[in-house]
């Protein structure tokens, strides 16, 4: 089970401090599972997904534990976030699902 939870309260120092939000007013995560990044075609996926450009100034990171990636974003706008994960997304679902990259429903809210 992978659980990931924050709740940071205005005047906190976890809001400034580098080993929580490092001045960034946003802060996204992206899960995907399913995948063997140890396999050949799970670290070509992984080295696919790592060259994906962020924006300058934003930190973007991706992490693999066995069976899940983990993707994060700090940034300072919410637009740019999502772009970089649609970016993701548009590697991940064809490599994953040998389906079309289209942007998932709940993301056009």
């Amino acid at each position: 089970m992978f659980v990931e939870y924050a709740d940071i309260g205005g005047g906190s120092r976890a809001l400034t401090s580098r080993a929580g939000l490092a001045g960034y007013t946003v802060s996204a995560l992206l899960l995907a599972a399913g995948f063997d990044a140890g396999s050949v075609a799970g670290r070509e996926l992984l080295a696919a997904l790592r060259a994906v450009p962020a924006r300058q100034g934003e930190l973007c990171g991706i992490t693999t534990l066995p069976g899940i990636t983990i993707a994060r974003h700090l940034g300072h706008s919410a637009h740019a976030a999502r772009a970089w994960f649609t970016n993701l997304w548009c590697v991940l679902r064809p490599a994953m699902l040998a389906r079309e990259a289209l942007p998932p429903r709940i993301w056009s809210c």
